[in-house]
């Protein structure tokens, strides 16, 4: 019942995304046959509302699977290499969190071991949301 619910949310903000798209070509035709510059700059602007929306809705597609409404770990690793390997792993821990910050989720650094001269040797964190 619950995922019966989910997909109808989902069909409903595609088709009032379909709706936008159908006023904003009524709303091009008019702005072009008459010429008017504040039709022409409602366009633009609704124009970059909805291609904000829909690139939300297309990231969404990405996370359809059965486990992908869950929480994430994720663990780091230096490996070998020494210390441009601990260098490297301290970057792509910050490379997530800035990600997760960015797609407005939540991160939660469970482990960090420091290496030692510069970077991290392994870290865990936990993406939620």
């Amino acid at each position: 019942m619950r995922q019966l619910s989910i997909k109808k949310n989902q069909v409903n903000v595609w088709r009032g995304l379909e709706r936008k798209v159908i006023e904003l070509h009524e709303i091009a035709t008019l702005a072009t046959e008459q010429n008017d510059d504040s039709l022409k700059e409602e366009l633009k602007q609704e124009t970059e509302e909805i291609t904000s929306q829909l690139e939300r809705l297309e990231k969404q597609l990405f996370f359809t699977g059965d486990y992908d409404a869950r929480n994430a770990l994720v663990a780091l690793h230096a490996g070998a290499g020494g210390t441009e390997s601990q260098d490297w792993a301290s970057m792509l821990l910050r490379m997530y969190l800035k990600w997760a910050e960015r797609n407005n989720y939540q991160a939660e650094i469970l482990d960090v071991s420091p290496g030692e001269e510069a970077g991290i040797k392994s870290s865990t964190i936990e993406i939620k949301g």
